[in-house]
């Protein structure tokens, strides 16, 4: 938090607020995809990567897709809003 220099209360808790929120739709995303088709466990019984991670890759290469990727974009930001039980319904 240093390094972003804000010293005003109401910025501090807007940037929080926005690191919540992409961090809980990385989440979200990560999850539905590993519940489509599961995160490789490596020998030593780890994950290749964290479902955060895959949910980040994912929407970061939606986002930097947004042309061609419109539908599956559009899909994210519906999970995003979902609640976990519907969200695999939207999927589907």
């Amino acid at each position: 938090m240093e390094d972003t220099h804000l010293v005003e209360p109401e910025r501090l808790e807007r940037l929080i607020t926005v690191l919540t929120l992409a961090l809980c739709w990385c989440y979200q995303g990560g999850d539905w995809l590993d519940r489509q088709h599961p995160i490789e466990v490596k020998k030593h019984q780890r994950r290749v990567c964290s479902v955060i991670r895959l949910g980040l890759d994912a929407l970061r290469r939606l986002v930097l897709n947004a042309a061609t990727k419109a539908i599956e974009l559009q899909r994210m930001i519906q999970l995003l809003f979902a609640k976990t039980s519907v969200a695999t319904s939207c999927y589907g």
